[in-house]
């Protein structure tokens, strides 16, 4: 028998059990699509933590006391002595410390929670790559009077066509500090002389949804001695100093401090990725075996119904290896339908779970303007942009053929069994 005519029998024989065929099917549609929609976001979710940890030199580290995540705020405090200390370590090339908070920003009757950070100003472009002001200048390293905006403390994202803070505008900056009796509310005005481009999302900082002031300045707001800091930024001459530095960082601090680069937390990250991809393959791989099952039943389900056919088959001259093509054809070809509309139902599915995610980070800027985690101290919001889900031929091959690999397995011992029916006994079947 040709292999047309075993296609063509294979499929005449689905054809005749549609409702059926159609349920057995749809097993394998739900194992494939699950597949497809973990596997294609779970890459774009990748793509877009390597483009991050590209925003922000491969050659850059930060450190934070470890105390500042505790109650209490136990543990090492940075300050300028640390600074020296670091500076002198084989490959360093610059040393920056900063301290942050969040804080209320108020202007014309209108307030928004942000991220404040008090830095060198100077150095913001060395550290994220590509930054650059839309309006204005950048502060000077000792300036009490001014503040730089991010791109949606200006125009913020929740208000198209308004502007928060413009050139020369006063913003007055409240937050809340810490002392011996409890808290107090801190309170200054600064000029705003610069305004950010858009930068999008960064791993550390969020530039878009940050204001910064001058080091002195952030401190006397702050209410914090001059020299102590949240955090230290240690630039590398370059991304192969980065191990060692770690390493003599580690031994100078052990774990007092927070020490993180951005291939460590792409790494990391990475990693968390793989763990839950494989988690939920683990879940993809239980709905394709119950498919598998479902088409192990049906298949012996039709051997018995066809067992006179098989009979009548055998009895014209079909050898045994003819009637087991024809039964793995017939789960090939459920293999190959399953693997087929499961692979574009994952892909509409994936673009949906991408159109929610990206309308609720849009939804949690509703009400204020959501700030990132400056240099691993917390507190902002961490958003992932537009995830966008990542189809390559490769995954779509893989899917497919997943799915036909399980429906031949399962059908295998059906049509065996089909095979070693004696004709005799087969023709007498009632």
């Amino acid at each position: 028998m040709k292999a047309l005519d075993i296609f063509s029998m294979a499929f005449e024989a689905l054809k005749s059990r549609k409702l059926r065929a159609a349920l057995t099917i749809l097993g394998i549609v739900i194992g494939i699509a699950t597949i497809v929609v973990l596997i294609s976001l779970t890459d774009g979710l990748r793509v877009i933590v390597t483009g991050l940890a590209g925003k922000t030199g491969a050659n850059t580290l930060t450190l934070s006391s470890v105390g500042e995540f505790l109650p209490g705020g136990r543990g090492v405090k940075l300050t300028s002595s640390d600074v020296r200390s670091i500076a002198l370590i084989d490959g360093v090339s610059e040393v920056i410390p900063y301290v942050s908070s969040r804080v209320t920003l108020k202007a014309g009757g209108k307030s928004y929670d942000v991220t404040l950070m008090g830095i060198d100003n100077e150095f913001l472009p060395e550290i994220f790559s590509d930054m650059s002001v839309a309006q204005g200048t950048l502060l000077p390293t000792i300036d009490y009077s001014g503040i730089v905006v991010g791109y949606n403390v200006a125009y913020p994202p929740d208000s198209p066509g308004t502007t928060f803070a413009t050139i020369s505008q006063l913003l007055a900056v409240q937050t809340q500090v810490a002392t011996a009796s409890g808290s107090v509310t801190s309170t200054h005005t600064y000029v705003v002389k610069g305004v950010l481009s858009e930068y999008g999302t960064s791993l550390f900082v969020q530039l878009d949804d940050s204001v910064f002031l001058s080091l002195p300045a952030a401190s006397m707001l702050l209410k914090r001695s001059y020299g102590e800091y949240n955090g230290i930024i240690v630039v590398a001459k370059t991304i192969d100093d980065v191990s060692s530095i770690t390493t003599s960082l580690e031994e100078m601090y052990g774990t007092n401090v927070r020490i993180m680069s951005s291939e460590q937390l792409t790494t990391t990250i990475g990693s968390m990725i793989s763990q839950i991809q494989l988690f939920l393959g683990g879940i993809a791989a239980i709905s394709l075996i119950v498919a598998g099952v479902g088409i192990a039943n049906i298949m012996y389900i039709s051997v018995i119904e066809r067992t006179r056919i098989i009979g009548l088959l055998k009895a014209v001259g079909s050898e045994n290896r003819t009637i087991m093509m024809l039964f793995l054809t017939e789960a090939a070809i459920i293999g190959v339908l399953g693997g087929g509309v499961g692979c574009g139902i994952g892909a509409v599915m994936a673009y949906t779970a991408s159109w929610l995610l990206t309308g609720l980070q849009s939804q949690g800027q509703g009400a204020g303007i959501t700030g990132g985690a400056p240099m691993g101290m917390g507190g902002g919001a961490f958003r992932l942009g537009s995830l966008q889900p990542v189809f390559t031929p490769q995954l779509i091959i893989i899917a497919i053929s997943f799915g036909i690999i399980v429906s031949v397995i399962a059908g295998f011992f059906p049509a065996r069994k089909a095979a070693k029916l004696d004709p005799a006994t087969a023709l007498r079947y009632e």
